[in-house]
């Protein structure tokens, strides 16, 4: 409702002003159209997460996310590997995939990777090298890159934040 009176005092303003009507009108239509953006946005959201998939499709993700979840550690883990592991054609696992879940599953393994690293980081003085290597990344470069991207903050400024927290 702030929002709302907020515009709406824009807008007056703007038509005070020498050509402001069109100042205004111009005003209007660019708040009409972000509006329109946000509601088409939430919309496309809603119908994903409503979508029924059929009971196979959900299986097979099911499947592969146990799969991902049990060997995220291996750093040679990823999408080809379990369509392998589940005898499912590879193409075939990566669209099913990101249809059901809306996400890669190499994205949702990177944040499981990561996720397991913020524990590890929280509960252990493990160095932050090993730590990467424990959570499946084999180079130290995307494990730092990977966190920051999902953390906002490197292994190391997690870990100090984390403690500063105590």
């Amino acid at each position: 409702m702030i929002y709302a009176i907020n515009i709406i005092g824009a807008l007056s303003g703007l038509s005070n002003e020498k050509g402001g009507e069109i100042k205004a009108a111009v005003f209007a239509a660019f708040v009409l159209c972000l509006l329109f953006a946000i509601l088409i946005r939430r919309n496309k959201k809603e119908r994903h997460a409503a979508a029924e998939f059929p009971e196979s499709w959900k299986r097979m993700v099911q499947e592969a996310e146990k799969l991902l979840l049990d060997n995220y550690s291996d750093s040679g883990l990823n999408g080809n590997s379990v369509a392998d592991k589940i005898q499912l054609g590879r193409q075939r696992l990566h669209i099913v995939y990101r249809r059901v879940k809306g996400k890669s599953m190499s994205q949702h393994l990177q944040e499981i990777r990561v996720e397991k690293a913020s524990d590890m980081l929280e509960k252990t003085v493990t160095p932050v090298t090993e730590i990467g290597r424990k959570a499946g990344f084999s180079d130290q470069h995307d494990f730092i890159r990977a966190f920051e991207k999902i953390k906002g903050l490197t292994p190391s400024q997690y870990r100090d934040r984390q403690r500063d927290a105590l």
